[in-house]
């Protein structure tokens, strides 16, 4: 595509509020608006060992194309969500994101018709569009980088916590891998009716068995690793704020980087109450659908860690 001049540059910069932290994308874009069309959407699911994957494509008239990703796993039908939005963008300008995105109206306005998990592989793609229409990273379009490189986690965990020989192994194993993850997150395996009377699959609560279990099963897996690797609890918005709290208690000692879902997903009071009393710091967001959603949780200090999925909730745009 053509390269921006100077001169067009600032003639594009005049024609844009300075105010707007999209500025510099808006003036990127300006020139090269109208020049490109979308010509198909795609959507492709992968299937691998544990879960599978929802890719979107985006091509377009002039050769491009993008790729993004709508969470996948469940993916019941998300493949079939983006093809229902296929007729919203077939035909228009790719560098028009935010009209894209506006335009999908009930799609994306949090009611029973939303198809967030596909609209969120939508524009993903589409950034990656705009990103090679105007031979910039969508990093540089999306404001500008904060940090080179960031760091990321697995869920490798040992296949059974409270065997110390199987934590040894489960250290072996993440030490080994070429990929050098040293974030691990995981969670308690649930004991069963059968052989803990305690347990009450009708109620959020752990029971006193368990929370020995979750104890002993952590504190196993850090002296295993040591310190020079991180870990992360995860609870699948599993319990209650009681709970919520013990379990908090029983992992303070490993010095986890956060406790992550906890409670069940939208804001209560309950939130702010585990936030205060919990030493351990709280993380949740992957679920929320839309920014509004996460704002009670920062007026109300929900939370100490805000952690959307762009894969399936919220906006690329969201600032």
């Amino acid at each position: 595509m053509n390269r921006l001049t100077r001169r067009r540059f600032l003639q594009a910069a005049a024609a844009v509020p300075v105010a707007s932290w999209l500025a510099r994308y808006h003036v990127l874009a300006a020139s090269e608006k109208g020049k490109v069309k979308i010509r198909d959407l795609r959507a492709m699911v992968f299937q691998g060992p544990e879960r599978n994957y929802t890719l979107v494509r985006i091509d377009t008239d002039a050769g491009i194309w993008g790729f993004g990703e709508a969470y996948g796993s469940p993916g019941v039908g998300v493949r079939e969500q983006v093809l229902a939005l296929r007729p919203n963008l077939i035909g228009k300008d790719p560098l028009e994101i935010d009209a894209l995105y506006t335009g999908l109206g009930t799609r994306t306005d949090g009611s029973a018709h939303a198809l967030m998990r596909a609209a969120s592989g939508i524009e993903m793609a589409l950034w990656d569009v705009a990103g090679k229409i105007l031979s910039q990273p969508a990093s540089v379009l999306l404001g500008g980088r904060f940090r080179e490189r960031v760091r990321v986690y697995d869920h490798a965990a040992p296949h059974n916590m409270w065997d110390k020989a199987s934590c040894k192994e489960w250290v072996e194993r993440v030490k080994a891998n070429p990929s050098g993850f040293t974030c691990h997150k995981f969670g308690l395996r649930h004991t069963t009716p059968a052989d803990d009377p305690g347990r009450d699959l009708a109620n959020r609560m752990l029971s006193s068995k368990e929370l020995r279990l979750v104890r002993q099963g952590f504190e196993n897996c850090r002296e295993a690793i040591g310190f020079d690797h991180d870990i992360m609890a995860h609870c699948h918005w599993e319990y209650d704020l009681r709970t919520a709290i013990q379990y908090a208690e029983a992992i303070e000692s490993i010095h986890p980087v956060w406790l992550e879902d906890p409670l069940p997903v939208h804001y209560s009071e309950s939130w702010r109450q585990l936030s205060a009393a919990s030493r351990v710091p709280i993380c949740t967001g992957e679920n929320w659908m839309r920014r509004a959603e996460a704002l009670p949780f920062v007026i109300n200090r929900g939370c100490d860690i805000l952690h959307p999925d762009l894969r399936k909730t919220w906006r690329i745009c969201s600032r």
